[in-house]
């Protein structure tokens, strides 16, 4: 019983160290300046733990809507796929706060954000 309680113990504390030093994917930070961007669809997409590709509708220089075409995450990142598009448009700017528990799904979505604007571009 007390081998199984010191593996038990070692198991906890090693998932504890790969669970800590985890950390959710960098933002692509861009300049992005919508007044250059032409009216029209753009599509980007971004991967590291979780997948996004979005395609992202601009109108007058705004953005109208930003459309998940693929999203690949676990079931903690799901609550990023209906938050993270509608901040991003109620905003008008892809550098929005994560959702909380979800912070790797929304990252995903927001560098994919960055990439279809940043194709808008030019750059």
């Amino acid at each position: 019983m007390k081998t199984l309680k010191i593996i038990f113990i070692g198991s906890a504390l090693t998932f504890l160290m790969l669970i800590s030093s985890c950390k959710p994917a960098e933002i692509n930070v861009q300049q992005i300046d919508l007044t250059k961007i032409s009216d029209g669809e753009y599509e980007g997409y971004a991967e590291s733990m979780n997948k996004a590709r979005v395609k992202v509708v601009l109108s007058n220089h705004r953005i109208e809507t930003v459309e998940l075409l693929e999203f690949d995450a676990t079931k903690f990142g799901q609550p990023a796929k209906d938050s993270i598009p509608q901040r991003i448009v109620e905003k008008q700017t892809p550098y929005v706060d994560a959702v909380s528990g979800a912070t790797e799904a929304s990252h995903a979505i927001i560098n994919a954000t960055v990439d279809a604007l940043t194709n808008g571009t030019g750059n």
